[in-house]
């Protein structure tokens, strides 16, 4: 007779867990898949979302909202669902912000690099940044991040502009020696006029460090001739998200509760508290353990 693949249930105070065994067919390891289902107070399934063992990363939720009308309160009355959580771990990626010197506030800026109203999508905010590189003129924005082990997608939208011979690169920079991480050219095609909207995507992994390592993250722009001279890229909401495959931009400062922003001294930029308030405008208080959800 053919045996089953085993699961657990655990019962917690508003919700039900259902485990079931990863690839490796062995309950309690790190590949298992928990399934949450969360009831509210009449018993009512509201939400439900997987989960690996590490609570790293949130699979399929779904949520839904009842109908209150007597004789359908049983009723779902919406009901949505996302395909993976999107927390963006690069502060500003929109560059919306701008309180101090800086162009941008958390971005390091080299080169010529202008911070403009518009946008390089209709449905951005209202600034963007442009890099116009020129002859031994090169540009680079950048931003210290600090990240746990695991594999990372970069995202950027961005518009070139009479990009003749202009060279692009994403690249992480370990901050404790320089070396380069990660490095992949951005399509820039060769343009007389352009301003076509594109999106460049890479993914890369953080190894090496159970504690996490805080890297730079760049945007690099060179131009090979005189050709470039008026060359111009805009870029807007760049983002950096866990696991593999690019996700819409979110607009949610913090929301790993990480204090992953990280100055050149690899000091906290921004903490928690500065986006996160609890009620009565109290500091939140952030642990070093695991998500519980």
């Amino acid at each position: 007779m053919q045996e089953g693949k085993e699961i657990s249930l655990t019962y917690g105070v508003g919700y039900t867990d259902v485990k079931t065994v990863g690839n490796d067919e062995v309950l309690g390891t790190e590949d298992d898949m928990t399934t949450r289902y969360v009831f509210d107070d009449r018993g009512r399934a509201t939400s439900a979302y997987s989960f690996f063992e590490a609570y790293k990363e949130i699979y399929n939720a779904t949520k839904g909202v009842y109908y209150t009308e007597q004789n359908t309160a049983n009723k779902l009355k919406e009901q949505f669902s996302i395909g993976g959580t999107a927390v963006n771990y690069l502060l500003n990626g929109d560059f919306e912000i701008k309180s101090g010197s800086a162009l941008a506030d958390f971005w390091t800026t080299t080169g010529s690099v202008s911070r403009s109203k518009g946008d390089v999508d209709d449905s951005y905010g209202e600034y963007y940044l442009y890099a116009k590189p020129r002859l031994n003129a090169p540009v680079s924005i950048s931003q210290n991040v600090h990240l746990s082990e695991g594999e990372y997608t970069f995202t950027m939208p961005y518009s070139s502009f009479y990009t003749i011979d202009v060279k692009a690169y994403m690249k992480v920079y370990s901050i404790t020696d320089n070396s380069i991480i990660h490095s992949e050219e951005i399509p820039i095609t060769e343009k007389s006029i352009g301003g076509a909207l594109e999106i460049f995507s890479t993914t890369f992994s953080v190894t090496g460090s159970s504690s996490g390592k805080t890297v730079l993250i760049a945007i690099e722009f060179s131009a090979n001739s005189s050709d470039a001279a008026s060359a111009s890229i805009g870029i807007d909401n760049v983002s950096l998200t866990k696991g593999v495959g690019s996700s819409e931009y979110s607009y949610l400062k913090y929301g790993s509760f990480d204090n992953s922003g990280r100055t050149s001294q690899n000091l906290v930029s921004a903490s928690v508290s500065t986006y996160w308030k609890t009620e009565n405008s109290g500091v939140p208080t952030v642990t070093e353990a695991e998500s519980p959800f």
